[in-house]
């Protein structure tokens, strides 16, 4: 199992209701975020996570986050996936409010992840700070 496959993120599903632990790796980047209407439509994860990571200064929330650990008080909103990432992804959640704050925990935790991004300006993380973020969730 990936450190990004272990950590978890609190969500909170719509309709509003209860709160549950969600590992990162069973969330999605909302492709329809209106952040990103202007760009070319895509659902590949990697490349909405660069959009987000160069247009969206999610830089500022991977430092916050590296340094000062993730505010559990503002669960992620999510849906379940039902159309637009079909297969595997199917079965898990779409991120409808959080997506900065998903990508940089995505980044944070997902050496791969910013190896394909070539993410070489964010702060890394010990992998003993990889579990506490999880374990803060």
């Amino acid at each position: 199992m990936t450190s990004s496959q272990s950590s978890l993120v609190k969500t909170q599903p719509m309709p509003l209701g209860f709160r549950e632990d969600t590992l990162v790796s069973n969330l999605l980047l909302d492709p329809n975020n209106p952040r990103l209407s202007a760009a070319e439509p895509t659902t590949d994860q990697a490349e909405l996570t660069r959009r987000l990571w160069v247009e969206m200064a999610v830089d500022e929330l991977v430092y916050s986050i590296a340094y000062n650990s993730y505010c559990k008080t503002e669960p992620l909103l999510v849906v379940q996936n039902s159309e637009g990432q079909a297969g595997p992804d199917l079965e898990k959640m779409v991120v409808i409010e959080g997506n900065r704050r998903l990508a940089a925990v995505k980044i944070l935790v997902d050496d791969h992840l910013r190896e394909t991004l070539k993410i070489t300006s964010a702060p890394t993380i010990t992998e003993a700070a990889k579990a506490q973020l999880a374990a803060s969730q």
